[in-house]
């Protein structure tokens, strides 16, 4: 089985309808139907939560902000604890390639997991250059 990281910028997308909507959520029912497996930081909730609050296109109330965190909890996504080592990798990786800290946990997770990472940010692929960082819309 297929082991992926999958950034914010797609998680929020289970959420929200924009750009490559529809190809999260084929990650989605991969998911859910156990061809793959998705290892995410801990900090996902927080950071699919953040940006829903500030998307511009849907505001959610407070109800709506439940049945959400409802939804992240009940998807059971493997949640990792960063340690020293991936902390340190992410933070060589934020300062090497300009991005935030935030970006740099989700690849130095995947490098250390050995899994792909998937994100709808171009600038993120840009940036980083690796192999293993992939355009949600690769998505197979």
């Amino acid at each position: 089985m297929a082991r992926i990281v999958a950034d914010a910028s797609v998680i929020v997308k289970f959420f929200i309808k924009e750009a490559y909507t529809e190809h999260a959520l084929e990650l989605r029912d991969s998911y859910i139907a156990g061809r793959i497996e998705l290892l995410e930081p801990t900090l996902l909730p927080y950071e699919v939560l953040n940006a829903i609050k500030y998307n511009k296109a849907k505001r959610f109330g407070s109800e709506e902000f439940k049945i959400v965190i409802e939804s992240l909890y009940g998807y059971e996504f493997n949640l990792k604890d960063i340690d020293g080592e991936t902390a340190s990798k992410a933070v060589d990786l934020a300062i090497r390639n300009n991005i935030t800290i935030y970006d740099a946990v989700y690849v130095a997770l995947a490098q250390s997991t050995h899994s792909e990472l998937y994100t709808a940010d171009g600038n993120l692929i840009k940036a980083i250059k690796l192999p293993y960082v992939k355009h949600i819309k690769d998505f197979r």
